[in-house]
């Protein structure tokens, strides 16, 4: 096992009285941080073409993902499917 992976598994032991942080999935930090900051920053017409884009295409490709997981390549790769 190496260094890191003894580090990780003690903080997720408890060990070292820290403990790591859930990564919030694609669909929560829509509906906690990205709806709500939304809606005080944004034109409605752009917040309603915001909602349809995330509702027809974006949440059903990456909602119960978490946010780490996503990548550049992925995006890219969900990009070029909807331009096929």
């Amino acid at each position: 096992m190496t260094v890191r992976a003894l580090r990780v598994a003690d903080i997720e032991s408890g060990r070292l009285g820290l403990r790591r942080r859930r990564v919030p999935t694609f669909r929560e930090f829509v509906e906690h941080t990205w709806r709500p900051e939304s809606a005080i920053h944004l034109k409605p017409a752009t917040r309603r073409s915001y909602e349809s884009l995330l509702t027809h295409h974006l949440l059903p490709a990456f909602a119960d993902l978490p946010l780490a997981v996503i990548t550049r390549a992925m995006a890219k790769g969900f990009i070029a499917g909807k331009t096929q």
